[in-house]
């Protein structure tokens, strides 16, 4: 997915430090429009949607891996931009065919 992007663009997303990452986040990138973003995106079989809802399931899956004394799934999918843990959960189950733990796996 990350080869439609500019690489700085995809970087930024992927090092996003607990800012909400939406399809607005990228206009905040030199250079990048949300606008521009949607075209990068026409005619693809994913939307930037999606690709954004991958990005941050596949950040939540890394820190679910590192674990941590204190950290909870909340925790992690509050970080990821997912507001209601029970819709993290069943995305992260979509995608990884597994509830996500905090425990390593």
């Amino acid at each position: 997915m990350s080869e439609l992007v500019p690489p700085a663009l995809d970087t930024r997303l992927r090092e996003h430090d607990g800012v909400e990452v939406t399809p607005v986040f990228p206009s905040v990138t030199p250079g990048i429009s949300t606008r521009y973003l949607h075209k990068l995106f026409q005619g693809q079989e994913f939307s930037v949607g999606q690709w954004i809802r991958e990005l941050r399931l596949q950040g939540a899956e890394a820190d679910i891996r590192r674990g941590g004394p204190g950290r909870t799934l909340a925790d992690i999918a509050y970080k990821w931009g997912f507001n209601d843990q029970a819709h993290f959960c069943r995305s992260f189950k979509t995608r990884c065919g597994r509830v996500g733990s905090v425990a390593p796996v």
